[in-house]
């Protein structure tokens, strides 16, 4: 292939062409990745479930302490004395294990982009120095992401959702179906985001390679031309991603709104009869709290649609290679 065509087809305006590997295969591959350290995946899967299973616990202390207020009608110096300890020793324990958690997870995201970029470097099917540069510092970020989906995210958001109703179902179960659902529904959402959060994350990818390659001083044109598309682009997949979580916060109220309103015409008993300050405090910091791992798994699949290019172009570089091949 001559430099005449490569410029050409690095000119060429963006278009879709994500190749369309076997997903078990690239599953495979993923799994060998994080693999490769079998001591940092299992810290991390640990750390990342105790924080998760023990997020709940605040909406618990304040369960109490508001049900000890209205119970004693005011709080003396010896009740607040122990809550303050007790949302201290709380926050301080969370606070530990959250600075843990984070540590691990950024050593075990390290050791992942180190072992991606010497696998596309085994992988690929010619030395290319622009190419190259692009999969390693770019490409092979956004893949970590795809990873995380498997190690991190899915694990969070089990362990979230089982504490919070765990929780829930002890100390206040009457508010178990408004929990449900008014947090279920907006997930849906997400899913009309995904198809221009994948063709976005896609287009970014090319065009950060088309600059990597339009350095030279006779490319400046063309450089300008990518970063101003590189611009848009990436506005683009800014807006679709708040999107989606700004769509999902107002549908969850709106949800939660319509419940009352149903249950207040139709009798249906959804809502418990006698509305308990303690209960309500622990509903709506449940709520919080189940919406964020429920929110995930919508989230889960607009990461899996921003990531897939990534993760095609740095473990299977020799499928990109066959698509552009066919493309000439």
């Amino acid at each position: 292939m001559n430099s005449n065509l490569v410029t050409t087809l690095l000119q060429t305006p963006s278009k879709d062409i994500t190749p369309q590997p076997k997903p078990v295969s690239l599953l495979r591959d993923m799994l060998r990745v994080l693999l490769a350290y079998p001591y940092w995946l299992t810290a991390s899967i640990l750390s990342t479930v105790l924080n998760a299973a023990l997020a709940p616990s605040q909406a618990w202390l304040w369960k109490g302490f508001v049900d000890g207020m209205k119970a004693n009608g005011s709080a003396d110096g010896s009740i607040l004395l122990k809550y303050v300890l007790l949302f201290g020793g709380i926050h301080a324990g969370l606070g530990l294990l959250g600075l843990l958690d984070r540590v691990l997870n950024r050593a075990y995201d390290l050791r992942q982009i180190i072992h991606l970029q010497r696998t596309y470097l085994a992988r690929r099917q010619q030395e290319q120095d622009a190419q190259d540069i692009s999969r390693l510092l770019f490409d092979c970020d956004r893949a970590k992401g795809g990873l995380d989906l498997i190690y991190k995210d899915s694990w969070h958001i089990v362990a979230g959702i089982v504490s919070v109703l765990i929780w829930q179902l002890k100390l206040a179960p009457a508010w178990i179906p408004a929990l449900i659902m008014g947090t279920v529904p907006p997930v849906l959402i997400v899913f009309v985001f995904g198809r221009w959060i994948q063709k976005a994350s896609s287009n970014i990818l090319q065009l950060q390679s088309r600059i990597a390659a339009s350095t030279s001083d006779l490319e400046k044109q063309a450089l300008f031309k990518h970063q101003e598309s590189f611009f848009r682009q990436s506005v683009k997949l800014e807006l679709f991603m708040s999107s989606t979580d700004t769509v999902m916060e107002v549908a969850k109220w709106l949800c939660l709104l319509m419940l009352v309103l149903v249950n207040a015409v139709l009798h249906l008993e959804l809502l418990p009869r006698e509305v308990h300050p303690g209960d309500l405090v622990l509903f709506a910091m449940n709520m919080d709290s189940l919406s964020k791992p429920l929110g995930d798994t919508g989230r889960l699949y607009s990461k899996v649609r921003q990531t897939y290019p990534a993760l095609v172009r740095v473990l299977q570089p020799q499928v990109m290679s066959e698509v552009t091949k066919s493309n000439i």
